[in-house]
């Protein structure tokens, strides 16, 4: 079974998961894998207020404002709580599901990954509130709870993954999961796909390794964390 990971994913025009290019080749790909049977499972993330909702003034100037929906009407809640240690706390992460259906009645169900839970304070709760707009140290805890947290969250489900499709950087620290499980960096390059959508230095994500060291330290000890 192929796990496919993508921050933004656009289902349907009327869930705002998505910004653009990259958000509807993810869905479209998931369709795909519909309409082909192909084993699968796709993992994003829920964005509460979305991207943007772009409006024009009088005078023309351009605002921006979050896109709030209800999830409760077009996904299902999923009865599963994970946690995972982020430096020095356990974040809590439950998930809602959409099920993608091809062409002959095949299911891809796609996992929205939420940490909009009572357990997590107000910062984490809010952490997936917008794509995109979070920097620094708090898009490098975006990525943590989302490779980690997705690649903990199929393990909890009982899904038997054999290939880990990463999508651009965002859940790349999943291979972390990978090397705590499999003890071995080469087993885990066997496992792992990655595919680059935008090939420009301002796409990729780089965080400083001890700052990595420091919020990881007590998911995943004694690792050579540079190899990966």
């Amino acid at each position: 079974m192929i796990a496919y990971f993508v921050m933004e994913c656009g289902v349907e025009p009327y869930i705002p998961t998505y910004s653009g290019g990259l958000g509807v080749l993810a869905g479209d790909t998931l369709q795909s894998l519909a309409d082909l049977k192909v084993p699968s499972v796709g993992v994003t993330i829920l964005w509460r207020k979305g991207y943007t909702s772009q409006h024009l003034t009088t005078h023309g100037a351009q605002t921006d404002f979050p896109q709030i929906w209800d999830p409760s009407k077009y996904l299902k809640p999923l009865d599963i709580k994970i946690k995972i240690p982020v430096n020095g706390q356990d974040i809590y992460i439950t998930a809602w599901k959409y099920d993608m259906m091809g062409i002959s009645g095949h299911i891809v169900p796609v996992l929205f990954l939420d940490t909009n839970l009572k357990e997590n304070p107000t910062e984490i709760r809010q952490i997936f509130d917008r794509l995109y707009l979070a920097q620094g140290k708090d898009r490098m805890l975006q990525e943590i709870i989302f490779g980690i947290g997705g690649y903990e969250l199929l393990k909890a489900l009982g899904y038997k993954i054999m290939v880990y499709h990463i999508n651009e950087s965002h859940s790349a620290f999943l291979t972390t999961g990978l090397l705590k499980d499999l003890q071995d960096i080469e087993k885990v390059r066997d496992r792992v796909v990655f595919v680059t959508h935008t090939p420009v230095a301002a796409a990729f994500d780089k965080f400083p390794i001890e700052d990595v060291k420091t919020y990881l330290k007590d998911y995943i000890k004694d690792a050579n964390m540079e190899d990966l």
